[in-house]
C-alpha cells in the first residue's frame, strides 16, 4: 500500500535523527525508543501509537529503496502485513528482554557479586595507585558483565542474537 506522508508525519524526527543519519544511528534511536515506549512497559495511553510510529519510521527509513522515496517527497510503499511482522518481532524480542530482566532481579546473586567485586576492586586499584573510585566502577562493570550474561541466556536461543545486538546498542557490551 503507498502512503503519502501525513501532514505532520516527519520519520526523521519520530526516531530523532536527521537526514544524514546512517543505517546504524537510525537502528539504534529505534531500539532505544521501542524499548521506552513499549506498551507492556509504558503505561501511558499514548504508547501503543508512538511504538507504532516508532515502528513505522523504521521500517521506512532502514530500507534504503523505501527511505529514498521518502525523502524524496513520494510517499513511500508499507505493507501493512510487513509492518505488523516487523512490530510483532521487535516486539517479542523486547518482551523476551523485559521478562528475562524481571526475572534476574529476582536473583540477587549478580548484586551480592557487584558490590563484593566493586570493593575488592577499589581496594585493589587503592592499593596499585589507580584510585580506590576506579576500582569500584571496575568492579561494578564486571558484575553487570555477568548479570547480562545471564540475562540473555534466558531469552530462547532464536532471539538471543537480536537481544544481545539490542542491548549492545543500548551502551551495553559482553
Amino acid at each position: 500500500m503507498r502512503r503519502q506522508p501525513e501532514k505532520n508525519l516527519d520519520l526523521y524526527s519520530i526516531l530523532g535523527v536527521n537526514k544524514e543519519s546512517s543505517l546504524e544511528e537510525i537502528k539504534k534511536a529505534y531500539r532505544k525508543l521501542a524499548l521506552k515506549y513499549h506498551p507492556d512497559k509504558n503505561p501511558d495511553e499514548s504508547a501503543v501509537q508512538k511504538f507504532h510510529d516508532i515502528s513505522l519510521a523504521y521500517q521506512v527509513l532502514s530500507d534504503p529503496e523505501k527511505r529514498r522515496q521518502y525523502d524524496l517527497g513520494g510517499g513511500f510503499n508499507v505493507n501493512e502485513n510487513d509492518t505488523n511482522e516487523f512490530s510483532q518481532q521487535q516486539n517479542q524480542i523486547i518482551q523476551e528482554l523485559l521478562k528475562a530482566v524481571a526475572e534476574w532481579k529476582k536473583k540477587k546473586r549478580y548484586i551480592a557479586l557487584t558490590i563484593i567485586l566493586s570493593i575488592f576492586y577499589g581496594f585493589y586499584y587503592l592499593f596499585a595507585g589507580r584510585g580506590f573510585i576506579a576500582g569500584l566502577i571496575q568492579g561494578g562493570s564486571i558484575g553487570l558483565h555477568y548479570a547480562i550474561k545471564d540475562i540473555v541466556k534466558q531469552i530462547p536461543e532464536s532471539h538471543q542474537s537480536d537481544a544481545t545486538d539490542f542491548l549492545n546498542e543500548m551502551g551495553f557490551s559482553f
